[in-house]
């Protein structure tokens, strides 16, 4: 009996000592919750909407060059006519009539127009707008004034001038695209059709334009940037040639 107490004895202290020597396991550590998802730039494409690029890629309806700079310059001893602007003769008077009606009194019209032309009186430095009258007389009519400056070279007074300008505050050449028309209007007449203009579509955003007279540059256009240039040492209708900014805004109609 005593032997059969000391080996239960000794078991258990044995089954004792072989769980103090096992090691505690530590808790598992807690995991940190996962990041939030990233907010997308302010930028970013949308869903459903069109890729970045695709807007700009698109060939707009027209476009505008708007000039600040423009006017019309007539000589009565030569009978020249020009349209500048940008330093560049836009329009050589193709399609235009001067009538002298008196020393300081001028009737002016494009071909188009039916029933109104522009009267300039030197002496008074205005331009009307006659509806109704006779060209190249002084009966009938009636006028509206319009918002043109009037610089007059020689002939003081009642005197003939040796030159006289038109500033225009506001003038602009339309291109329509689809149509393939270019226009140059002020005070809401056109003043020229551009028939003597070529101009070239080098993709949906660049234009290139050139009056058939002008030699060694032409305008180049891109509607993505809304600017235009001069282009030197270039050839129309092909990429490249040195380009010079033109102050020139530009409006797109999509």
């Amino acid at each position: 009996m005593n032997f059969r107490f000391l080996v239960r004895a000794l078991l258990l202290a044995l089954s004792a000592a072989s769980l103090s020597c096992v090691i505690a396991m530590p808790p598992p550590a807690e995991q940190p919750p996962p990041p939030p998802a990233e907010e997308p730039a302010e930028d970013a494409p949308r869903l459903g909407a069109p890729p970045r690029g695709v807007l700009n890629a698109l060939k707009p309806d027209r476009f505008t060059l708007n000039f600040g700079d423009a006017y019309l310059v007539h000589d009565p001893q030569s009978g020249v006519l020009q349209i500048t602007a940008q330093g560049n003769v836009l329009s050589y008077g193709s399609g235009w009539t001067v009538r002298k009606v008196k020393s300081y009194l001028y009737h002016l019209r494009l071909d188009t127009w039916r029933d109104f032309y522009w009267q300039v009186n030197t002496s008074r430095k205005e331009v009307m707008r006659v509806r109704g009258g006779t060209f190249g007389s002084v009966l009938g009519g009636s006028k509206q004034s319009l918002s043109v400056a009037v610089d007059v070279r020689g002939g003081a007074g009642a005197g003939e001038p040796q030159q006289f300008t038109l500033r225009f505050p506001k003038a602009y050449m339309v291109y329509a695209i689809d149509d393939d028309e270019l226009q140059l209007i002020a005070e809401g007449n056109v003043l020229s059709y551009c028939r003597d203009w070529r101009r070239c579509k080098l993709n949906n955003n660049l234009y290139h334009f050139k009056q058939k007279e002008w030699d060694g540059f032409f305008w180049k256009v891109s509607t993505a940037s809304k600017k235009a240039w001069r282009c030197r040492n270039g050839v129309i209708c092909q990429p490249g040639g040195t380009d010079q900014p033109l102050s020139i805004r530009v409006d797109v109609t999509r």
